[in-house]
């Protein structure tokens, strides 16, 4: 999960973006992946997951360009990241636009980690993109920690019984989980479940055991 993910619907303005990024991300292990907008909402979880998208950088104006799919994505900036902050609420997202100041977005601006003028990033690039890039770390960090803990409880419970306190904080990182790991539509537990298990040897091996505890 090293890699921030760009929607913007001008290619040149994209991938513009997305050369600045890469250089000032040059040595971090980081990338930028950029992609025009979907035409579906749902379908950029499954984005998420499969390039291991740690963070978003998103232009308010998504309609001034017809995508490669025909027509335009039909929605906004702050409308994707608002259904985006439907199911990952802790997801970090930040907007690189010309319309900073857009009535709309700026309704929506608790949605966003920050909001940056086109110009101010193209002058300060290195300065932003390090702001973005602390965001996208700590979001990762967390998101491994969590992976972390529900393998330390796994290990434990196929040895000895876990305390109502670890169970219940089995069931809040599930939930967590469910959210963050999700593709398309509502989280479903099976599919998450089988995502754990291919991250940790450990949790594979007594995943069983746990869900029949949280019933």
């Amino acid at each position: 999960m090293n890699n921030i993910g760009l929607i913007d619907d001008r290619r040149d303005q994209r991938e513009t973006t997305e050369t600045l990024l890469n250089r000032s991300l040059r040595d971090t292990g980081w990338r930028c992946i950029s992609i025009e907008p979907f035409s579906n909402l749902d379908q950029y979880f499954s984005w998420i997951n499969e390039h291991e998208i740690a963070g978003l950088i998103v232009d308010e104006k998504l309609n001034e360009s017809q995508l490669s799919s025909g027509g335009n994505a039909g929605y906004d900036g702050h409308t994707l990241v608002r259904h985006i902050r439907q199911h990952i609420p802790d997801f970090p997202v930040y907007s690189i636009t010309s319309y900073k100041d857009d009535p709309n977005l700026q309704d929506n601006i608790f949605n966003f980690e920050n909001i940056f003028d086109r110009t101010e990033f193209q002058d300060k690039k290195d300065q932003i993109t390090k702001i973005i890039l602390r965001g996208c770390q700590k979001f990762t960090k967390e998101h491994q920690n969590h992976l972390s803990r529900i393998s330390e409880l796994s290990t434990k419970n196929a040895i000895s019984e876990l305390t109502e306190e670890e169970l219940s904080e089995i069931k809040s990182i599930q939930t967590y989980l469910s959210i963050s790991l999700i593709e398309e539509g509502e989280p479903d537990f099976h599919k998450v479940i089988n995502q754990i298990e291919e991250k940790t040897e450990e949790l594979a091996k007594s995943i069983n055991s746990i869900k029949e505890k949280l019933k």
